[in-house]
């Protein structure tokens, strides 16, 4: 059975829907978080970044599907799935660590690639 992960964007958001989405599951007022990004963004210089890469790494609402297939070569899909994480959760994190180490995480992406079993050796998830 299908399950909803814990991070989706919104359809109906203003700019990637990412703040919506999240007020969606937090059950916060968007205009929260959109002020609390945006302040981020002034006063810590993270929250731009930040932004983008949620908005790159999370599934749509409707295209929840998306959260099970491969971006690059699998290896966030895989590792969330062998530990039973949210897909976009691992992403963003994977995201963020490559940015902040200057890229020596894509050097760990790739070679999870290579150790971790592929999709249907750990257990198909129905669709």
């Amino acid at each position: 059975m299908y399950q909803q992960p814990a991070l989706y964007k919104s359809n109906d958001g203003i700019f990637c829907g990412v703040a919506k989405g999240l007020a969606e599951i937090t059950e916060i007022d968007a205009v929260w978080i959109r002020l609390a990004w945006i302040l981020s963004m002034l006063f810590l210089g993270f929250g731009f970044v930040f932004y983008i890469v949620v908005a790159i790494c999370l599934p749509y609402k409707d295209d929840l599907k998306k959260n099970h297939t491969p971006m690059v070569v699998g290896s966030c899909m895989r590792f969330a799935n062998k530990l039973n994480w949210d897909t976009g959760l691992v992403r963003i994190v994977f995201c963020m660590l490559t940015i902040s180490s200057l890229g020596i995480m894509l050097i760990i992406y790739f070679l999870l690639r290579l150790i971790l079993p592929k999709n249907n050796e750990i257990g198909t998830i129905d669709v």
